[in-house]
This record gives C-alpha cells, structure tokens and sequence, in this order.
C-alpha cells in the first residue's frame, strides 16, 4: 500500500499542484487584462469549482505529509486493523482522485470565463442575481463595449432591457 502512494498518488499530486497554481494564476491576469474588473476575479476565486479544488488540493497535500509522520497503530482492532493502519493512504486515495475530477472542472470554468459568450450566460443564469454577479455584469458589459464585441453586445443589452423591465415590474407592484 506504501508503494502505491509513493509512484501514483504523490506525482498526480505534485503534477496537479504543478499545473494548477501557474494556471489559477495566469487565469486571474488573464481575466484582469481582458475585462479589467476585480469583481470577476472575486467571482471567480468564489466559484463552487475554485473553493472545492482549492480545499481538496489542501487536504490531499495535508494527508500525504500526515502519512509521512503517521504514528503507528498498536492496537488491534481485528478485521479493521489493516483499514486504520493505512486510513491515510485510502483517504489521499480518496482525495487524489477527487482532485483529478476537480481539476477538470476548473478547466470548464477557465473556459467559460474566457469567452465572453459563455461568461455573459453563465453570469445572468439564474432569476435572482447577487448584487456583487450584477455588478460583475456590468463590468463586463463595459468591457465588451470598449472592444466592440457585437455577439456579446447583443446579448447584454437584451438581458439589460429584461432586467430593467423586470424591476420596474416591481417596483409598480410595490406601490
């Protein structure tokens, strides 16, 4: 069990953490020049995808140095006793292949935050948008329009117009 730690679960680890941290990096200067807003680095950085690869690099890097200085079990628990013995190998296991599905989704959400067509519908995808997502949007409206993306443009100020639409909505049936 210590051999299968050593030649798999420590190098798809090291390769993830190798990968990951210069790719969450040039994802966050990549966003930065191309919308130029802080608030679609916050919504980034708290995406689902971000905060669960993110915890369960850190706990997979917790568990492989755990099992490095892990004190040995001295008692006997019978048929489990093999199970305790190499509880954190099992659960790096565990993690490890966690992380590998996690990774794939922050590639998903690299991807949609560098098209604007995705980032536009992925932001404006529920009914009731957070105000910090609202302001992101209008971020990236602006940025569109200051490159002229028509696609997106379209896009915006029909969501736009049904936004605008929607709380006048309210605000007449509040009264």
């Amino acid at each position: 069990m210590d051999i299968f730690s050593k030649e798999i679960i420590i190098p798809i680890t090291a390769a993830i953490l190798g990968i990951a941290v210069p790719l969450l990096i040039g994802v966050i200067q990549r966003i930065d020049d191309k919308y130029e807003s802080t608030r679609l680095i916050q919504l980034f950085m708290n995406e689902r995808s971000t905060k669960h690869f993110l915890g369960l690099l850190a706990i997979t890097i917790f568990l492989l140095f755990y099992q490095l200085v892990a004190p040995p079990n001295y008692f006997d628990f019978g048929v489990l006793t093999k199970y305790i013995d190499y509880s954190a190998i099992i659960l790096a296991t565990i993690f490890c292949v966690l992380l590998t599905f996690s990774i794939f989704m922050i590639f998903r959400l690299i991807y949609i935050y560098n098209v604007p067509e995705k980032l536009q519908k992925h932001l404006i995808k529920r009914n009731n948008i957070p105000q910090d997502t609202r302001k992101a949007w209008f971020e990236l409206f602006i940025a569109m329009l200051k490159q002229n993306n028509v696609d997106v443009l379209r896009d915006c100020y029909q969501e736009l117009c049904m936004t605008g639409s929607y709380l006048y909505v309210q605000v007449n049936n509040g009264r």
